[in-house]
């Protein structure tokens, strides 16, 4: 029996011997789960706070009273992350080329933009100063003439004054009526008057 052991022995390790399994093959699917840590690339975490509340009455059933309890408010919902990603290789067929190509273009556009933005703000201060300084001369002249006529005014004051200070003239006296006269001192002219009519 001990001539047969080791080739049972034999028999038994050539029966457990593993067979070469096949290589598996991952495919992409079309859906797949973005992991964690690449989800922040593309959407924005929504912001969670947590409030803890005491006892309260409720204001729509004045008879119900809330235990002291946490309430959970959704501050910020997620939102898509517009924010350009780091620049990776594109195949393009046998040639690779960069995904942010454009960038430079892009970053000229807007320094262009920005000029033509921070000339148009000068051009638009600049006349804005031109109509302040044109209504801060108007003014101006206006205030000055103000004053002329302010001094003309106190002239005009000053020789009303200076007119009731003088002391009146004496009135001269009246002359008499004709009444005081006797006719017969009258000169004769009413006869002298109807003849130059007549003639």
């Amino acid at each position: 029996m001990k001539s047969y052991s080791p080739i049972i022995l034999l028999l038994l390790l050539a029966g457990c011997a593993t067979q070469p399994h096949a290589e598996r093959v991952v495919s992409e699917v079309p859906s797949r789960k973005i992991p964690p840590r690449e989800l922040a690339t593309i959407r924005t975490a929504e912001v969670v706070k947590a409030y803890p509340v005491g006892r309260y009455t409720d204001p729509n059933f004045p008879d119900v009273m809330h235990e002291r309890h946490t309430v959970y408010r959704r501050e910020r919902a997620s939102n898509w992350n517009f924010q350009p990603s780091p620049p990776y290789a594109l195949p393009l067929g046998p040639m690779v080329a960069n995904s942010l190509t454009a960038s430079t273009d892009f970053r000229k556009s807007l320094s262009e933009q920005a000029d033509a933005q921070g000339k148009a703000d000068a051009e638009m201060l600049r006349e804005q100063n031109t109509e302040l300084t044109d209504k801060i001369q108007s003014l101006q002249g206006i205030d000055a003439e103000a004053a002329k006529l302010r001094s003309e005014i106190e002239s005009l004051k000053q020789q009303l004054r200076d007119q009731d200070e003088r002391p009146a003239p004496s009135a001269p006296e009246p002359a008499a009526e004709l009444d005081d006269f006797p006719l017969s001192d009258a000169p004769n002219v009413w006869p002298r008057r109807q003849s130059l009519q007549s003639s």
